[in-house]
């Protein structure tokens, strides 16, 4: 019998198919991410889940590969061409973005690559998309490709939507508005707020300051104040979200006399017209240069000897293209920036952002820069392929850390110098020592449960920690709604991803009248709880746990990875890690009532922060200082 298989991408390859057919015993039909398991299961079509035939090794060399296409122009002396300011305009593109879309298209490939290898089937029916990326593996694997499917696929990256985030009673509400929209209303509210409250700088200033790339003034008020309070003058450049994006940031901008810029307002007229015509030249240049290094590129942008690139290949092309004058526009910005104002130091969070990117490289080291660590960094040598995101392998200057231990993993697996490393502790958390604890909210015992976005970074993450997270919730759902005066709360990650809001939406079709926070700060979400349970779901330990240690909080830590790592709160014993395959009732119960075990977690998680975090409660003084000593 003729083995044919179905591969399931988009709720339109489902309608497309008869039903029928999906359920013949003819056919073996694939599902590739978790909203195709969900529509073929609740249609029940039986399926295999495609990501099961990839191996550990596979996810190794997806991740590593695409991690190699960061830089990918570098390795063509075509596109250097591409330059503005000694800048390529390439290098630009947020480098998360460029990882999501090749590591996505990667891990389908890889996917369907192993299933085909080991099923061998004579056809296989799917969708326009996926029919591109098998092209190069049924020519080799003499397969039949029937194209059923009219879904017109298009990968967007993240930054290509914005979402609109804020709550109708318990409900957290998105609204998804385009990248252009978004800009236009940023725009005109800066513009406004700016010119208002006196916030926008004066080019003719001839004070020396300090650079803020991408910060969020609200979360760094300590650092702020340690800075100004040494004489130091301010500037804040934010373009993913406004430094003026509530009026608690605008009164602590305006009282310590910082100042913020943006192209629209910092460059002239005569400039962003230069501008737009630069980048329209660049643009044609680069789709010139593009359709002539075809054979360069379908080359370059393949795995075990078969080229992916015919299914990024309009897509990669159209996004440089539309970043393109965004990017001439940052470039200049950048370069007049440094022309204009003389600057003491830079501080950056991260080395990924297009802002962060146009300003460090059109400065060139030749401003003292410090990258700070942003999130907590617990890494180990077993998990040190991953630790790529942090921004260290492609920055040469300071960088700012939170501990020792830190500092020892860099010197010791980075090969870092030490000279550049500075332990200055974390200048966010001041406020969680410093500032008075708020009163609860809630009159009943309530539990705090924390989910952290499940990212694509890695795609360690599939179909099966989705199905797994359901069960989990479904779980602690029962067991709580089971418990007599009980409050549950949850509290989403604020990021804005597909998997973020796949989450908000399982929750509420689980659990409709639970009150879900997202956006709202953490400290105070953390404050209302007495007893927390975090979800560990990616490789990496969430900062949230570290937050609700230092605010003194029982937390249960469920870990929904099967591989044990022996990361330092695990040996500090600082909360209770037990498996998702465990028993919950006993757990939350023991943490609810049981005070002296709940104390000795507390005292447990109080001498980990002290081990985890330097300068506790002073971190900004520290952090002002290196800045200060540049």
């Amino acid at each position: 019998m003729e083995k044919t298989l179905i591969f399931v991408d988009t709720e339109g390859d489902i309608s497309d198919f008869d039903i029928q057919q999906l359920k013949s015993s003819k056919t073996t039909v694939f599902s590739f991410n978790i909203k195709s398991h969900k529509l073929l299961e609740e249609k029940g079509i039986q399926h295999e889940i495609g990501e099961v035939y990839l191996s550990e090794e596979d996810h190794y060399q997806i991740f590593d590969k695409t991690v190699s296409y960061w830089e990918w122009f570098r390795n063509n002396p075509a596109f250097q061409e591409l330059e503005l300011e000694n800048v390529n305009l390439l290098s630009i593109l947020d480098t998360s973005e460029l990882h999501q879309l090749i590591i996505h298209e990667l891990y389908i490939f890889c996917t369907m690559k192993r299933i085909i290898e080991k099923t061998k089937p004579e056809e296989i029916i799917t969708s326009d998309h996926f029919s591109t990326l098998l092209r190069p593996l049924i020519e080799k694997y003499n397969i039949r490709i029937n194209i059923r499917s009219g879904s017109n696929h298009k990968f967007l990256v993240s930054w290509d939507k914005f979402l609109i985030r804020f709550n109708v009673g318990k409900i957290p509400i998105s609204i998804s508005i385009s990248r252009e929209t978004y800009d236009k209303i940023r725009n005109f509210v800066e513009s406004i707020i700016g010119k208002s409250f006196g916030l926008w700088l004066d080019i003719k200033t001839r004070k020396k300051m300090v650079l803020f790339i991408e910060f969020s003034p609200s979360q760094y008020p300590d650092l702020i104040h340690s800075l100004v309070e040494n004489g130091n003058d301010l500037l804040f450049i934010n373009r993913r979200r406004p430094a003026i994006s509530n009026f608690g940031s605008i009164k602590l901008l305006q009282k310590n006399r910082c100042k913020i810029a943006s192209p629209s307002q910092f460059l002239s007229y005569k400039e962003k017209k230069q501008a737009e015509k630069l980048s329209l030249n660049f643009s044609q240049k680069l789709e010139k240069i593009w359709h002539a290094e075809t054979q360069f590129l379908s080359s370059l942008f393949s795995i075990e000897n078969f080229t992916f690139w015919p299914s990024i290949n309009e897509t990669l092309l159209q996004i440089y293209k539309s970043r393109m004058l965004e990017h001439t526009l940052l470039v200049k910005f950048s370069k007049k920036l440094f022309e204009k104002i003389d600057f003491k130091s830079i501080i950056s969070l991260n080395t990924m952002g297009e802002t962060e990117k146009a300003i460090i490289n059109t400065n060139k080291n030749k401003i003292p820069t410090v990258l700070l660590e942003h999130g907590a960094s617990d890494y180990l040598p077993e998990v040190s392929r991953y630790d790529v995101t942090s921004g260290y392998r492609n920055f040469d200057d300071k960088i700012a850390i939170w501990n020792e231990y830190q500092k020892k993993y860099l010197i010791e697996h980075r090969k870092i110098p030490e000279e550049r490393i500075f332990v200055t502790g974390s200048p966010r958390h001041d406020v969680f020592f410093n500032e008075e604890t708020t009163n609860k909210r809630y009159s009943q015992k309530t539990i705090l449960l924390v989910l952290p976005t499940i990212a694509e970074m890695n795609f360690l993450s599939d179909t099966q920690t989705f199905i797994r997270l359901e069960k989990l919730l479904k779980k602690i759902f029962g067991i709580v709604n089971n418990m007599h005066d009980i409050n549950l709360i949850v509290k989403l990650h604020p990021a804005t991803n597909a998997n973020n809001e796949y989450t908000k939406k399982l929750i509420q079709k689980l659990e409709p009248k639970i009150t879900v926070y997202q956006i709202e700060p953490i400290k105070k979400i953390i404050e209302l709880c007495d007893v927390m349970i975090n979800l560990h779901v990616e490789l990496m330990p969430s900062t949230v746990l570290l937050e609700g240690l230092i605010l003194k909080k029982p937390i249960i830590n469920i870990t929904m990875i099967d591989k044990s790592l022996e990361f330092q709160y695990v040996k500090d014993n600082a909360a209770l890690s037990i498996s998702d395959q465990s028993d919950l009732v006993k757990p939350i119960n023991d943490l609810l009532y049981n005070k002296e075990l709940s104390e000795k977690l507390i005292q447990n998680g109080q001498n980990h922060v002290r081990k985890f975090l330097a300068n506790t409660g002073n971190a900004s003084k520290s952090l002002a200082d290196v800045l200060n000593s540049l």
